[in-house]
């Protein structure tokens, strides 16, 4: 008959959520951060040469503003994936966790059989903060002494803390990458929403030149004076 003494004090606690897999905008970093946008000028009260170089300058803004918006949302997506990952880790190594704890409480609690060797560990993770330590294995060709006993169960709880330990890094760095995410969702957002607004600000601006009878739209200057002929 097997010896379980102090099987119940040696039961260990088990239980734990799994980090929840919110629906979650990506998070931004050095590549949601855009240049700023160029002063328009009134197009009613400007002359051509002026309306030129401040199209110019809006074309150059829209198309760097364009590349830095595809950076971003390439990085948003990279980083959306790697969150994903470090989640799903961080679940797999919560479920590990449980059953090997519940494997040696069972153990310790039966009356036949013997137990088997460990599940493969959860690890390695996508970053440092959820990468685990693999978990103790166990394997007794024959019924293991009282000393083997409790030995054993001090490694398996001195395990399940450090792997709780590591769970609770990982899922603070989780929360952090998500933070990070969604302040780089809404800067892109907001980005996307300026260049329009800017955009739509500028023609109409170009079509206020275009239709204005301001006598500066209808002039020709000459060395930067204003001569006061019509063209």
């Amino acid at each position: 008959m097997r010896m379980l003494i102090g099987a119940a004090a040696m039961a260990l606690a088990c239980a734990t959520p799994a980090f929840a897999q919110a629906d979650q905008s990506p998070a931004g970093g050095s590549q949601c951060a855009f240049a700023p946008a160029p002063t328009l000028i009134d197009g009613a009260a400007s002359d051509r040469d002026a309306m030129t170089a401040t199209g110019e300058q809006v074309n150059a803004w829209l198309q760097a503003r364009q590349q830095e918006e595809v950076a971003c949302q390439q990085q948003l997506v990279a980083e959306q994936a790697r969150v994903q990952t470090m989640i799903n880790v961080y679940n797999a190594s919560g479920r590990e966790r449980q059953s090997i704890v519940q494997a040696w409480n069972g153990f310790l609690t039966s009356n036949s059989g013997l137990p088997l060797a460990a599940a493969a560990p959860a690890g390695p993770g996508p970053t440092a903060l959820c990468t685990f330590a693999a978990p103790p294995s166990w394997l007794y060709t024959a019924a293991p002494s009282r000393a083997e006993m409790r030995a054993k169960t001090q490694e398996v709880d001195t395990w399940r803390a450090l792997r709780e330990q590591q769970e609770a890094a990982c899922q603070q760095e989780i929360t952090t990458l998500q933070t990070s995410l969604q302040s780089g969702a809404t800067a892109f957002n907001a980005s996307n929403q300026e260049r329009v607004t800017i955009v739509q600000a500028w023609n109409a601006e170009v079509q206020e030149f275009g239709s204005s009878a301001a006598p500066a739209n209808r002039r020709r200057e000459r060395g930067g004076v204003n001569t006061g002929t019509d063209d």
